[in-house]
């Protein structure tokens, strides 16, 4: 469906499928589907950020539209396109966290 994670194994994809807070199930998105909540990253340099800039949806609009926060003011607030977003990766996501928490002071 997503073709976006890859198993070792048919009992390792079933296994992550059914974990009830971070697994697949939950986490799965078709390309260019997305929920109001989810992490995404641009995909071209937007404004004032550079491509890859992590923003959250914060809600869906009229259309392929979303207003979006970035946390750290270069997005806040702004309505982008859904051609212009890409879903975050899980493993991603953790890294972005780890990075974020390090350099927050």
């Amino acid at each position: 469906r997503c073709a976006f994670t890859y198993y070792c194994s048919k009992e390792c994809q079933v296994n992550h499928w059914k974990l009830p807070r971070h697994g697949h199930k939950i986490t799965c998105r078709k390309k260019g589907e997305f929920l109001e909540g989810d992490q995404v990253k641009t995909s071209k340099e937007v404004e004032t950020a550079p491509a890859g800039t992590s923003v959250i949806l914060v809600k869906k609009l009229e259309g392929n539209m979303w207003r979006v926060s970035s946390g750290h003011g270069k997005l806040d607030g702004c309505e982008l396109s859904g051609d212009l977003l890409r879903v975050v990766a899980p493993s991603e996501k953790r890294y972005d966290d780890v990075i974020d928490t390090a350099f927050a002071n």
